[in-house]
């Protein structure tokens, strides 16, 4: 049995979509260019390719709502959905890039609609996904010093770690890690 596919190809997409995105790509001059006129091709990619999976996942579970415009396509609870199914098998990075895309399409799609709740579902899922363990190793002259973050012990800070190379020069490396959770080990 062959695997599922994970996303729909843009030709297959709804004729309105399709419209609505090629408008927002229309060049021209800072009056009548399209808001997503400004992207380059790579970014254009990603994000047809995160809102194609979007797609795919409104084909497989509510076919017929690929018959609605896309503004009425995407719900609260479509999305919630979406992301929980994605949650299963992805990591939280991909979960949030995908949901990244979803928002940035529909708002270059639908400028005029406010699509801040998907906005702020799309901060929590950047936090989430910035949140998995980091370890960031550093070595000095025999010290390795470990930063493990959990998104569930404590909260976000910065910490600054020195590390000394050789003929005493400083650099400072600094990563987003709770402090709380910096420690150094011999």
């Amino acid at each position: 049995m062959p695997a599922a596919t994970l996303s729909i190809t843009y030709d297959r997409w709804p004729p309105a979509d399709r419209a609505l995105w090629e408008a927002a790509c229309q060049p021209g001059d800072f009056l009548e260019c399209g808001p997503a006129s400004h992207l380059r091709e790579r970014s254009r990619r990603t994000l047809i390719f995160g809102y194609s999976r979007w797609l795919r996942f409104v084909e497989r579970t509510a076919p017929a709502a690929l018959a609605e415009a896309p503004a009425a396509r995407i719900t609260p609870e479509r999305l919630k959905a979406y992301t929980a199914e994605q949650s299963l098998t992805l990591s939280p990075s991909t979960v949030w890039n995908d949901i990244k895309a979803v928002y940035d399409m529909i708002r270059f799609m639908v400028p005029e609609q406010d699509w801040t709740w998907i906005k702020k579902i799309k901060a929590r899922l950047e936090h989430r996904a910035r949140a998995v363990t980091h370890q960031v190793p550093l070595v000095d002259s025999g010290l390795l010093c470990t930063a493990t973050a959990s998104p569930y012990t404590c909260g976000w800070n910065s910490a600054i770690a020195v590390r000394r190379l050789a003929h005493s020069k400083v650099v400072l490396v600094s990563q987003a890690i709770p402090s709380a959770a910096f420690s150094i080990a011999q």
